[in-house]
């Protein structure tokens, strides 16, 4: 049954997957083989499926299309399964992408009732760190204290605790019905048959369990747990109606040999194939880098969390679905405490945590809740502002005509797009000798900005520079500053483009900020602290009420011109995730909403799609894709299309 549930997009792993899952399902059967004749009879396997949750009618179906080429012998003899080949044909037919009645049984169980809002979770996993009753009744008295002094403010988050098995029946009669109680393991012996030393899916719900905790390290790497073994519990825990906290993880060994993602994706496609299609919103997915975990051990930067969380969301849109990669819950959980817990809160695709030792201490446990809502709530709206391109034209077009070539193709080319990109603000950066002449001659609703500006001490007359009160009078809206070639050939410093910023929004132009870090700051690792350093000096004098008027480009100089390496949009997001968290915290919500983070390093028509769809990146400036009309508009549109697809993703959301 597993096996028929497989996503059909992961069938590149099912080689691997089909040895320790039929292995598994044919050790099974051997319970029932008393004979040992490799053969089981058809009766056996009805109860083996009625067990399993099947109905009588499937049960009939899934039977009759397996024996629909057998027939009795002339004996009368009933028809009997060999097991092994029983497991080949489900195999054989869900791997050929033919539809199985296997894969359309639904679970029986049924599910506890759908939240009405996704609310971000918190698991506290104690282990078995607490091993007397009144440890636990102090520590449960004071969460149900502390949860109540929160007078809703708390509302948007799930904690769940999980207690060790022997204190679940008293930590859920005494914990406040707002809070939820989970197994930290489940296992099932095959039906008819009782084990010593389990604790079953059923047990958990009779106490009141609504969560369980399937797959964590200490299962996987100290106990031995394989992907199919957790991806049968993970099935049976669904179908006895309890929610699924999944963990998945890398050990050193798999990130140093660059296979982390492999190993993340495997854990995570093994346990998708248990999850009904309608199921991930009862799915918590914990991230739990191994290597970062206990004393000594180097931890996971937010950086490297969002790129791997962000990656496991991809996964599932592609392999799943849309509405599972926004309904699944991913967290993480590689040693968060009260201290560093904001750092990770602010990750765009982190929706919570599952602690360890802060979940022994009641006030930090409430203070990691806490920290979730405040960077979370109010979170930024699920459909972007609207998009913005700059098309820099630096000194590439050097004649009047050249320039005037360019704007009637634009022009000509924008009005046949009358509508479609109604979302995307275009800006023109001419060089200065032509910034009155595109004015002029440019239609429609596109704007023309200044590649630079800067103004002399007052008083004082400056020879080759142009000033924001020029701009504003031959119709410029935008202005850029800080471009590494200003920075980094003219050298200009922080303190410098500061003033000009400021200058420039007292003028009532729209300022573009460009930051970026140079190779050896990224080779050192002060790649992060760099662009801070800028953006902090650079923001210094926008008014409070002047973000919407901001626009801040991420423009990796190491990732620029031929033979660079380019900036993976996994990299690309963290640093926009990076500094939409700076702006809040020095600036505010409203801020971190209206400012604008674009990104600038080597834009073409082909890539524009990969970073169209990064959540923190809301447009572009382009360089030598600006200068050829079909690629540029081709970037627009592309703009254009992720916004719609985000809106009725939303609209389809309100649905559901």
């Amino acid at each position: 049954r597993r096996l028929a549930l497989w996503p059909m997009p992961v069938q590149s792993c099912l080689p691997k997957m089909v040895k320790q899952l039929g292995s598994s399902i044919s050790g099974a059967f051997k319970k029932w083989d008393h004979k040992e004749e490799g053969t089981v009879p058809r009766e056996t396997m009805v109860s083996l499926l009625k067990g399993l949750g099947f109905g009588p009618d499937e049960i009939d179906r899934l039977l009759d299309s397996y024996f629909k080429r057998q027939v009795a012998d002339s004996n009368g003899a009933t028809p009997s399964i060999k097991y092994d080949d029983f497991v080949q044909w489900i195999v054989s037919v869900r791997a050929n992408g033919g539809s199985t009645l296997l894969g359309s049984a639904p679970m029986t169980a049924k599910p506890p009732s759908k939240p009405q809002k996704k609310k971000f979770f918190i698991g506290a996993n104690w282990k078995c760190s607490l091993e007397g009753p009144n440890e636990v009744d102090a520590l449960v008295r004071q969460l149900n204290s502390l949860w109540v002094s929160k007078a809703g403010s708390l509302d948007d988050v799930e904690l769940c605790l999980y207690p060790p098995y022997v204190f679940l029946d008293r930590v859920r009669d005494q914990l406040s019905a707002e809070l939820c109680v989970g197994g930290q393991n489940a296992w099932d012996a095959a039906p008819g048959f009782a084990s010593t030393g389990v604790v079953t899916a059923d047990m958990l719900r009779d106490v009141g369990c609504s969560w369980v905790l399937l797959g964590h390290s200490d299962r996987r790497n100290v106990l031995g747990e394989s992907d199919a073994y957790i991806a049968e519990k993970v099935a049976k825990c669904f179908a006895s109606g309890l929610n699924v906290n999944l963990t998945i993880g890398e050990k050193l060994e798999d990130r140093e040999a660059g296979r982390a993602l492999d190993v993340l994706v495997m854990q995570l496609g093994a346990a998708a194939a248990g999850v009904p299609s309608d199921g991930w919103d009862r799915v918590v997915v914990a991230y739990e880098p191994v290597w970062a975990i206990g004393e000594g051990a180097q931890p996971c930067s937010p950086e490297e969390t969002q790129r791997v969380h962000s990656a496991l969301r991809g996964w599932l849109k592609e392999h799943v679905s849309e509405i599972a990669a926004r309904s699944c819950r991913l967290v993480y959980t590689g040693s968060v405490n009260e201290g560093n817990a904001a750092q990770f809160a602010q990750l765009p695709d982190v929706d919570g945590f599952v602690v360890g030792r802060a979940g022994l201490d009641a006030e930090k446990l409430l203070s990691i809740c806490s920290t979730l809502v405040e960077r979370k709530a109010p979170e930024r709206p699920q459909v972007k502002p609207k998009f913005w391109v700059g098309a820099n034209w630096k000194c590439s077009i050097q004649t009047s005509q050249g320039a005037d070539a360019l704007v009637a193709q634009i022009n000509e080319a924008w009005a046949q797009e009358t509508g479609t990109l109604s979302d995307v603000e275009l800006c023109l950066f001419p060089p200065y000798a032509y910034l009155d002449r595109v004015r002029r001659k440019l239609r429609g609703q596109l704007h023309v900005g200044s590649q630079n500006a800067w103004d002399a001490k007052p008083g004082f007359n400056s020879t080759g520079v142009i000033s924001a009160e020029m701009l504003n009078s031959v119709g410029c809206k935008w202005v850029l500053l800080g471009h590494s070639d200003r920075r980094n050939v003219l050298l200009e410093a922080d303190g410098l483009i500061a003033e000009k910023m400021a200058r420039c929004l007292a003028r009532g132009l729209s300022v573009n900020l460009t930051i970026g870090e140079k190779l050896e700051e990224r080779q050192a690792g002060k790649a992060i602290e760099t662009l801070l350093r800028q953006l902090e000096a650079g923001t210094t004098g926008v008014p409070a009420d002047a973000w919407s008027r901001v626009a801040v480009s991420y423009e990796p100089v190491w990732a620029i011109g031929e033979g660079a390496t380019p900036c993976s949009p996994e990299d690309a997001q963290a640093v926009h995730a990076a500094l939409r968290g700076w702006v809040r915290d020095h600036a505010g919500d409203e801020a971190a909403r209206q400012c604008r983070l674009i990104y600038t390093g080597s834009v073409s028509a082909e890539s524009a799609a990969q970073y169209a769809r990064l959540p923190d990146v809301d447009g572009f400036v382009v360089g030598r894709a600006g200068l050829d009309v079909a690629k540029l508009l081709s970037i627009c549109k592309t703009l254009a299309a992720v916004k719609a697809e985000e809106c009725a993703a939303a609209d389809k959301l309100k649905g559901v």
